[in-house]
């Protein structure tokens, strides 16, 4: 698929929010000569040109029927590691079981985020410019609104941010100072959809 088609898939997206941000999104993508963003003010890690707040790990509405579904798979999961010795599965599929119920009867504590002139500050985490490899965003609203950071050690997971109410536009143009885009994703990440389908 060519690059051209590509910004026109992005652009039917950005369009779709009943915006002019599609038409914008085009032009500002063609526009090699952006403006400097400004700084907003100083932090830990260099000036921030961007920052918001969001919670640190989805919640999902589960039924009770969803539970009675899950727990009736977990424990077939876990009995079956358990018949063929693979006593490490069978812990894992007991935690991710712990983690599920704790995040469901707690309520998720609030992750600041900043977009800085050195790298991206998640909550007490940096990540410095150099050690990322490529950004895209993927923008499908209302279900999918994210920004997905690669990182140059491909042993490291990819950060996930979710966009909310922040313009993808706006945050494009920022990161494209310093990171270069990876055009070639259009979709979110099969793990990021199976999660919200089956509500992880």
């Amino acid at each position: 698929m060519s690059t051209s088609s590509k910004v026109v898939y992005n652009t039917s997206i950005l369009s779709g929010q009943g915006s002019s941000h599609g038409e914008e999104y085009m032009a500002k993508k063609a526009n090699k000569n952006r403006k400097k963003p400004k700084a907003k003010h100083i932090g830990l890690h260099g000036e921030v040109l961007e920052e918001w707040q969001f919670p640190e790990y989805e919640t999902h509405e589960r039924t009770r029927g969803w539970f009675v579904i899950a727990g009736t798979i977990g424990m077939a999961a876990v009995v079956w590691a358990i018949w063929s010795a693979n006593f490490l599965f069978a812990l894992i599929i007991i935690m991710i079981f712990v983690i599920i119920i704790t995040h469901h009867f707690t309520e998720p504590a609030e992750v600041e985020f900043q977009i800085t002139d050195l790298g991206l500050q998640l909550g007490e985490h940096f990540y410095a410019y150099s050690e990322i490899d490529m950004f895209w965003i993927i923008f499908e609203p209302p279900t999918v609104k994210r920004i997905y950071f690669n990182f140059k050690n491909k042993l490291r997971p990819r950060l996930s941010i979710p966009l909310h109410e922040k313009n993808p536009l706006t945050i494009r143009d920022i990161l494209l100072e310093y990171l270069e885009e990876d055009i070639e994703q259009e979709r979110e990440p099969v793990s990021d959809a199976l999660g919200r389908r089956w509500k992880l």
